[in-house]
């Protein structure tokens, strides 16, 4: 099913020349509909992401395309929550309503469901070539492959008094450079660590529970990295576990997910303010404003150079941003003038008053 292109609008935001901390960008944005979410970036430079009911494809050129998930479209819960293109081109997903479902390079979907339906969140491909996935419900990982089926290893409950039915709450995981597969875990604030025979090792963040950690991936600098919505930072940790948090200027942001950008540098997506933010190595923190109502979701670095970003709030969007661009050197000096302007303005009244 084809998507219509919505008119490509091109927004450049102000407001870094009035605050230290946000800067300018110039974004570019696409029809896509049907709340967009999580991103993963596939070979060929395409970007696909998560949908209600649905997968979605764009390109670099901004044409899109949905893919229905039947089981998703059928059941009672819609979302699909996790999305990881594989290394032969098939694209996976992970069903809210218990399903994983498979999109090959044709455009064929197929459904697959475990004998007991949990909530399948994150997946990705493991050190094994399998499908790995959490269950944030029934608290575990499960392994599929077309041969072998489901074999299901369980992640592990943590003492306290939690809402879910099992506290380990497992949601986006990431293959790691050190061939182990990281999973987040929500409830408790943590990272799991599970090496290719099972066995799982555990890290904290400091502020535990209270982190409610949302997006991690590995940076260029082999570390992981971690959006904590909880506490409004971005958490870098070495692959010994070892943490250092970087506040995010703005407050409540509510950081959504975190990718690689073409910079090399972090960039992760402020939910709660309608912004993108950079993190480089030092840990130096730049914002960038969307447009109004955008609640960005997920992001990738995009194979042309520039961060793409779902807006799950602009009626189904996703967005191009470039922050090195003709456009924002024009739109910066544009705010120049008009500084320079209100300036001399009211020089010239606080004249005539005395």
């Amino acid at each position: 099913m084809m998507i219509k292109r919505g008119a490509a609008v091109v927004a450049v935001g102000l407001v870094g020349l009035l605050s230290p901390n946000v800067a300018a960008a110039a974004i570019k944005t696409y029809s896509v509909g049907a709340d967009p979410g999580r991103m993963a970036r596939a070979a060929d430079g395409s970007m696909w992401f998560t949908k209600t009911g649905a997968v979605g494809r764009i390109t670099t050129a901004g044409a899109a395309r949905s893919f229905g998930l039947p089981a998703a479209n059928a059941g009672s819960v819609r979302d699909v929550l996790g999305i990881t293109v594989a290394p032969d081109g098939s694209v996976w997903a992970a069903e809210a309503g218990g399903s994983v479902a498979r999109i090959d390079g044709a455009g064929k979907v197929s459904e697959f469901a475990p004998a007991v339906l949990g909530m399948p969140a994150g997946i990705v491909v493991g050190p094994d070539g399998q499908v790995w996935f959490s269950d944030a419900l029934l608290g575990r990982i499960t392994r599929f492959d077309l041969a072998g089926g489901f074999v299901d290893q369980v992640l592990g409950n943590v003492p306290g008094a939690y809402s879910r039915m099992d506290p380990a709450a497992p949601t986006e995981m990431v293959l790691g450079p050190d061939q182990a597969v990281w999973v987040l875990q929500l409830a408790p604030g943590r990272v799991g660590r599970m090496s290719g025979d099972g066995s799982v090792s555990y890290y904290g963040l400091p502020a535990g529970p209270a982190s409610a950690p949302t997006g991690l991936a590995f940076g260029r600098d082999g570390a992981l990295w971690i959006a904590e919505a909880g506490v409004n930072r971005i958490a870098r940790m070495a692959l010994d576990g070892t943490v250092r948090e970087y506040a995010i200027p703005s407050a409540r942001a509510e950081p959504r997910a975190i990718a690689v950008g073409p910079d090399g540098a972090m960039w992760f997506s402020e939910f709660g303010r309608d912004r993108i933010g950079r993190v480089d190595g030092a840990g130096n923190v730049t914002e960038y404003e969307l447009p109004p109502g955008s609640m960005p979701y997920g992001i990738v670095g995009g194979a042309d150079d520039a961060v793409w970003v779902t807006l799950w709030g602009k009626g189904g969007e996703v967005a191009r941003v470039t922050t090195d661009t003709r456009i924002v050197a024009r739109a910066a000096r544009a705010g120049r003038r008009i500084a320079k302007r209100v300036h001399t303005r009211r020089t010239a009244r606080a004249r005539k008053r005395l």
